[in-house]
């Protein structure tokens, strides 16, 4: 009996450390990690470029958010770095702002994306650092996601450096369709830690609303549309005839929080979930008005995609333009005829 449960506990003991591995180190394509990244780039070039007309107004001498006020707010907390607090002068906060600005665009499409992906979480982490009583619930899962893009090849397609990859390549006399995209134990760590994390948000996010009366009785829509500043006032009279319409929609969303985090490590129920997501999160963002936060879960969401399924569109991108030189080359191309007839003129 004791051999017995010794064997027992042996076996249950290296599955799960073969399941751990297989989980965390098994090499992945990077192709769902580059479309997040193309994705969160955008989504931080946007909020960089939105304090653009306001940056002196916000952060100047004098201005609405003063550091002195920021450090008592913040208890004096030195471990919230922000580049911020030593620019005073109007001039200099304008360069720093586009200097960020370019640093996360750079990031966006994919140039020296080891170097920028570090260099635009800086710069989001100033930002958020520098005027906390800003931030809103996207600006930390968009700097969480960032933040894991920095650890894996997040520019190894969809990306500046993969078109150089590619050209020199080419140059070199080497079919860049052959080398291909190579798989690594980076990708599946930096894509995993995404996951995970993601999912974690769903679920807080799901008990806190079952922690507000209104989520458990099916009205919450309601009241985040009947807001007279809500951007999605003009549903208010529609929904207002319809109660079970905006009863179904506040008890989906809840559900969609915790049945994403369950379900989307199967395979057959993941497109279900991720196609759910296409509903929930436009709903999301005109009730609430937090059109960022939706757009950043949305796009955290693609985290979960397939990278087979990613690579398609990789695949379609480069290969349109060399089905187009080909194409070209054989027009172009005299046929054995039209040679011998130059020959015989």
């Amino acid at each position: 009996m004791l051999n017995l449960a010794r064997n027992y506990f042996a076996e249950l003991a290296d599955h799960i450390g073969t399941a751990w591995n297989r989980f965390w180190f098994t090499p992945s394509s990077p192709h769902t990690l580059c479309l997040v990244r193309v994705l969160a780039g955008a989504l931080s070039v946007y909020y960089v470029a939105s304090f653009g007309p306001d940056v002196v107004q916000f952060f100047g001498p004098g201005g609405i958010v003063p550091v002195q006020t920021v450090r008592e707010w913040t208890g004096g907390v030195v471990t919230r770095f922000s580049y911020f607090d030593y620019i005073q002068e109007p001039a200099s906060l304008h360069a720093a702002h586009y200097a960020g600005l370019a640093v996360v665009a750079l990031f966006a499409v994919g140039f020296l994306t080891r170097v920028t992906s570090i260099a635009a979480l800086v710069v989001l982490v100033s930002y958020l650092h520098r005027a906390p009583m800003l931030v809103s619930e996207a600006e930390p899962v968009l700097a969480m996601i960032v933040l894991y893009l920095c650890l894996g090849p997040a520019g190894a397609c969809f990306s500046v450096d993969a078109w150089l990859r590619r050209r020199k390549l080419r140059a070199a006399g080497n079919d860049p369709a052959e080398t291909g995209v190579p798989k690594s134990t980076a990708a599946t760590i930096a894509t995993r830690l995404i996951q995970i994390h993601l999912a974690a948000i769903f679920v807080a996010s799901g008990l806190a609303m079952l922690s507000v009366q209104t989520w458990w009785a099916g009205d919450a829509v309601w009241w985040l549309v009947a807001r007279p500043r809500s951007s999605g006032f003009w549903l208010a009279r529609p929904l207002s005839r319809m109660p079970l319409v905006f009863m179904a929609l506040t008890h989906f969303i809840v559900a969609y929080h915790f049945l994403l985090p369950l379900l989307v490590w199967n395979r057959l129920a993941r497109p279900l979930v991720l196609a759910a997501g296409l509903v929930i999160w436009p709903i999301v963002a005109v009730a609430s008005g937090l059109y960022l936060y939706a757009a950043v879960m949305l796009a955290g969401t693609c985290i979960y995609l397939p990278p087979a399924f990613v690579a398609l569109l990789e695949r379609r991108r480069t290969a349109a333009p060399d089905a187009e030189k080909d194409e070209i080359a054989a027009t172009h191309k005299p046929s054995t005829s039209a040679q011998r007839a130059t020959v015989r003129v």
